[in-house]
């Protein structure tokens, strides 16, 4: 194909991928247009790709950020269990 060759339309092509899976994810519809839902190697072939290429797009989901969320309010609560003086083992799980 003509975007596989030339390195400019390529370059060019991938960038149009990256904004729209950013503008996919920007939308305020969050449950009709889901980019963790979206087909990715159709939405690269409307590109004109034939193998999604690797972008980097930085979209975080609801549970990662709620990963975060709950490690940050975790370390600043900075919980820990008294530990049993007979316990030898050097790792514990709760």
């Amino acid at each position: 194909k003509l975007i596989e060759k030339n390195y400019y339309l390529r370059q060019s092509a991938k960038n149009a991928y990256r904004s729209y899976l950013l503008a996919y994810n920007s939308h305020h519809l969050k449950d009709v247009y889901n980019v963790h839902q979206l087909d990715l190697a159709l939405a690269a072939k409307s590109f004109g790709f034939s193998i999604p290429p690797k972008v980097n797009i930085n979209v975080e989901s609801k549970a990662g950020k709620a990963r975060k969320k709950m490690k940050h309010v975790s370390s600043q609560l900075n919980y820990t269990r008294p530990r049993n003086p007979n316990d030898k083992r050097q790792f514990s799980r709760y």
